[in-house]
């Protein structure tokens, strides 16, 4: 669905970017005077709706242990959650007996050279990852610190499998350009006498079991994902395409069919980087508070912004990079008094990222994309829409958290994990582009993957059926 500015004969309000639009013609005026036009009233379908994202809220037994903790307890924990899993595919990957006497317990048990299969969690040791102590010696001897890059593989990068006794190197069919550094997996070979483990085949703890739909939707109700608002003072040309978006939810573009699929809108999930990113000049004395009254203006305007759609329909809001948040995940909800407008209003909330919701007995599963962006930077895979499907093989939203991707230093918990349950849908904000498929489980479960493009360099939201699971770009071209 593309939806131009240029909109002949179309009566249009809200709150800007109205005046910018195509004026009626004459002709058209002139029927709403005298009636012969008329107007439906549409009313705002909703759905049931659950909040199951409590694993993602840091709670009061969880906060006094704070940064104290050592990030090695989070990994541990992974493994051992995620073995069982992880040995369960095994054995049906490899036909294996119940105790098997293939299947090791542990790094140190694979020393005789005969095939065995071994379990643990991947580090990928990498020439080019950005390391603080490069960056402190850079400093000290007033050099240059290591350039940002986009991706920071090498030919000389290898996997090393990780468990509570021992590690080891893997070579032979190991997919060193595939893996990052968090993944549990279970690996297939011999070992060798250079003390590398020989890979022959592996496989991963996967996902969990699918909820069944026991009252599914019997009419088209939408779900519409926005991400990448990026509002600021200096992206005022990308608040006509917010307008449209706007204006087309609260029914007030189109014809009374229009009107009609926009009143199906149940509820509108923003998925992180609500407002643009604040730069922050360090060499200039005034740049703290300088940023802080940039970030309060940029607030400001999205609350103007989110007042006008929450007056319409029910509003998500997820914490992005961007946003006035700790940068940690999982990032929780941005606080009301952010939205002194728009909070006034029943129909927003702020929710965490990672986002778990139920409407109408469908579950959602969504990031606001740091995840995703992270694996794209220590992997060769380019596909975005790939790397979200391999989160789903891999069991887990967030593998690299810690290592290169920052979150809370769990010590008996990791709320990352996807081995215990399987969404039926899986959203990721901030995508370059709109992308969208299907991933098949190994034990049936089909979860709809949604890529959800920046509104601001795309102008392009994702509308969802509830009833179908299937989903379609709307553009905003102007």
């Amino acid at each position: 669905v593309k939806i131009m500015a240029k909109m002949e004969g179309v009566v249009t309000g809200g709150m800007v970017g109205g005046d910018l639009l195509a004026s009626p013609d004459p002709s058209t005026l002139a029927q709403w005077e005298k009636g012969d036009i008329t107007h439906t009233q549409h009313e705002r379908k909703t759905s049931e709706y659950k909040n199951l994202s409590d694993r993602f809220i840091l709670k009061k037994e969880i906060k006094p242990l704070g940064f104290q903790s050592q990030f090695a307890s989070i990994y541990f924990y992974r493994l051992a959650k995620m073995k069982q899993h992880v040995k369960e595919h095994a054995r049906k990957r490899w036909n294996l007996k119940e105790n098997s006497r293939e299947l090791k317990d542990s790094i140190l048990e694979a020393g005789d050279g005969s095939s065995c299969i071994l379990l643990g969690t991947i580090y990928k040791e990498m020439k080019l990852k950005p390391n603080i102590l490069d960056e402190y010696h850079a400093r000290e001897r007033y050099e240059a610190p290591p350039p940002e890059r986009s991706k920071y593989n090498d030919d000389e990068d290898h996997l090393i499998l990780e468990d509570n006794t021992g590690r080891v190197i893997l070579a032979g069919n190991a997919p060193c350009g595939e893996l990052v550094t968090g993944v549990v997996v279970a690996v297939k070979g011999n070992a060798l006498e250079s003390g590398e483990f020989h890979v022959k085949d592996f496989c991963f703890p996967g996902l969990g079991p699918q909820r069944p739909i026991s009252k599914p939707s019997q009419e088209d109700k939408y779900v519409v994902f926005l991400s990448g608002l990026n509002i600021s003072e200096t992206n005022q040309e990308g608040l006509l395409p917010l307008q449209l978006l706007t204006d087309h939810i609260m029914g007030q573009l189109g014809d009374d069919e229009a009107q009609k699929a926009a009143a199906s809108i149940c509820r509108v999930v923003i998925a992180g980087n609500l407002v643009g990113k604040t730069e922050m000049d360090f060499t200039d004395d005034n740049t703290t508070k300088k940023g802080e009254d940039t970030v309060a203006q940029n607030m400001k305007e999205a609350d103007e912004c989110i007042a006008a759609l929450s007056a319409s329909v029910q509003v998500d809001i997820m914490p992005g990079a961007n946003d006035p948040a700790s940068l940690i995940l999982p990032q929780q909800p941005l606080h009301h008094c952010m939205f002194p407008r728009a909070a006034s209003q029943s129909t927003l909330q702020g929710v965490t990222n990672p986002y778990n919701f139920l409407a109408d007995d469908i579950e959602f599963l969504g990031t606001s994309g740091q995840n995703i962006e992270d694996i794209y930077k220590f992997s060769k895979t380019d596909d975005r829409l790939a790397i979200m499907e391999s989160t789903l093989q891999w069991g887990h939203l967030a593998p690299t958290a810690p290592d290169t991707l920052a979150c809370f230093p769990y010590t008996n918990a990791d709320p990352f994990l996807m081995t215990e349950k399987s969404p039926h849908v899986y959203f990721a904000g901030n995508q370059p582009t709109f992308q969208t498929g299907e991933f098949e489980g190994p034990l049936g479960q089909k979860v709809r993957v949604i890529s959800v493009p920046s509104f601001d360099s795309t102008a392009t939201a994702a509308l969802l059926n509830i009833r179908t699971l299937e989903v379609e770009p709307i553009i905003f071209g102007v």
